[in-house]
């Protein structure tokens, strides 16, 4: 039997540049650059209003109330575009991966190797809440690293004009500096997270492993599950111990964060 071509795992969330994916991802960028700009002019009339505001010059002052006004209805319907169209690029990937993964699970007694012959566990779980985070995930990707790129680059053009491209420089060098010795000074995050998912996922094994041995521990343990209680607790310490060290870590990272950036807030 011919195996069908399924195309790569890369174009399966977006095919071609002419995909409605691709579509709503340009018109995502649009919104995010109209984000930025809407930004830029919020600051802008809010340093005004406050000038005015200082100066007792009241009727400048309203006018810049209602210049903000007119400015906050746009913005406003620009977030909710936001988020409205981060969640259809997250259903559109999720419905073009998962059509991809029902072809390919479908074909050649797949699921049947799959289920019965142990060939992929958590099969069922895999296609449906595992594409789903993945899909929710890379939809973030992209507001995530376009939107503070464009903010850093339209940010950088209005501060010029008011401290001048060497405190620019001196100010963008502090945070290179800062940002090198908080790299330094963190905690292995992605390690600590997965190292705690292991002994979260090692202590549900355990409890699973009670729950299908129940019968042979209720009739061969005479004191009453001691012994399997000893294995539980010895999995829970280990997790609590865990998340601790973690939470402390986690705690003297922002402090440091808190101590390089104070001034800058």
């Amino acid at each position: 039997m011919k195996k069908p071509d399924f195309p790569p795992l890369s174009l399966s969330c977006v095919p071609s540049p002419f995909s409605p994916e691709a579509g709503l991802i340009a018109f995502q960028g649009l919104l995010l650059i109209s984000r930025t700009l809407l930004t830029d002019q919020i600051s802008r009339i809010e340093a005004r209003a406050g000038r005015h505001l200082i100066a007792q010059n009241f009727g400048a002052f309203g006018r810049g109330l209602a210049a903000f006004a007119g400015v906050a209805i746009p913005a406003a319907a620009v977030n909710a575009g936001l988020k409205l169209f981060q969640k259809e690029i997250a259903l559109a990937f999720q419905g073009r991966l998962t059509r991809r993964l029902h072809a390919a699970y479908s074909n050649n007694r797949a699921y049947y190797s799959a289920s019965v012959l142990g060939g992929l566990t958590g099969a069922d779980q895999r296609i449906t809440e595992d594409v789903e985070k993945f899909c929710a995930c890379v939809s973030e990707l992209y507001s995530y690293t376009f939107k503070p790129l464009l903010d850093v680059i339209l940010f950088t053009r209005s501060l010029a004009r008011i401290m001048g491209y060497k405190g620019q420089l001196a100010l963008y060098g502090y945070y290179f500096l800062s940002a090198a010795a908080l790299r330094r000074l963190s905690p292995p995050l992605a390690a600590m997270t997965a190292q705690e998912a292991a002994l979260s996922g090692a202590f549900r094994a355990a409890h699973a492993r009670l729950v299908g041995s129940a019968e042979e521990v209720a009739f061969n343990d005479p004191p009453s599950g001691a012994s399997e209680r000893m294995i539980l607790d010895r999995h829970l310490s280990r997790l609590l111990r865990h998340g601790r060290l973690s939470a402390f870590q986690r705690f003297a990272q922002q402090l440091a964060v808190s101590f390089f950036f104070f001034f800058f807030k």
